[in-house]
């Protein structure tokens, strides 16, 4: 049997042209009305407005944070903070984009709908991961340079060092820096809520940098040194990588949802059939 072609029938419902034929040839052509396609397309149709309602939501809360990070109630330091904080949101509401879409229709990653199930959530993905292109370009410019310009070496142990604090006159070799290489003494913490309409941003507290103190043992050689008398030393090209935003990170399909569904679906299997004994194979 052979399906031909789809046309409306007179009252409006899907008719399909049937082909039927066995090895000794053409038997006969028939149409009859198929109430099973209205229902796929009504389904194909659910599908795509879940789609379409993720990625709307996706670019609100894009441009929400956007307007609340231009409005002026954030200093600098906040500004910094509240970006990166952002990203990694963004980022982690692809897969609960992902997960919201799978639960709606009832994906299951198996079965004769794999590869239909799995091209609408990538359809979806793709879309998310426009934006948050978008959202990483945007913190992109919020980077701080690594302070890396120029280097020099010890002239007693050739040791080499950047300088990231401090003046050009003498000190010794092996003095480690004071404070951090940044801006900032703190980090704060924010937290997103979204609820389907607006994007709400809260200031939830703040915290010190800190770091664990370090032994001066073997950090060069404790003679005197003065940085402007040292020899300066090319900086190695792994230090000048050219910094590329970039969504490839974010999977079509996460690995866990993958994980997930085939444990659901041998499951319901598992079910019907009942109880059976398992073995391992040598």
């Amino acid at each position: 049997m052979r399906v031909h072609d789809t046309l409306k029938g007179s009252t409006g419902e899907e008719v399909i042209t049937v082909f039927i034929s066995d090895n000794s040839g053409f038997l006969g052509r028939y149409a009859m009305v198929h109430p099973v396609i209205d229902r796929l397309k009504h389904f194909h149709i659910k599908i795509l407005k879940s789609v379409r309602a993720e990625v709307a939501n996706f670019q609100v809360m894009k441009q929400e944070f956007t307007h609340a990070l231009n409005s002026g109630s954030y200093t600098n330091q906040d500004k910094t903070d509240v970006v990166f904080e952002f990203q990694a949101f963004m980022g982690e509401e692809v897969y609960k984009a992902q997960q919201r879409v799978s639960a709606q229709n009832r994906f299951t990653f198996m079965g004769a709908e794999t590869a239909n199930e799995a091209g609408h959530v990538a359809n979806l993905t793709n879309q998310l991961k426009a934006t948050l292109f978008e959202v990483r370009t945007l913190a992109l410019a919020y980077q701080s340079s690594a302070g890396i310009s120029s280097l020099r070496k010890c002239p007693h142990c050739h040791q080499v060092w950047a300088k990231l604090e401090g003046c050009d006159g003498t000190t010794t070799c092996g003095n480690k820096p004071t404070s951090f290489d940044g801006r900032f003494d703190t980090l704060a913490t924010f937290q997103f809520i979204f609820d389907g309409k607006n994007l709400k941003i809260s200031k939830v507290g703040t915290r010190p940098k800190s770091a664990g103190h370090s032994s001066n043992r073997n950090a060069g050689c404790g003679r005197s040194i003065a940085w402007r008398d040292m020899a300066p030393v090319q900086v190695p090209p792994e230090f000048d990588v050219a910094t590329v935003v970039a969504v490839d990170d974010v999977a079509l399909i996460r690995d866990d949802r993958k994980r997930s569904s085939w444990n659901d679906y041998y499951g319901m299997v598992e079910s019907r059939i009942g109880n059976f004994k398992k073995t391992r194979c040598q």
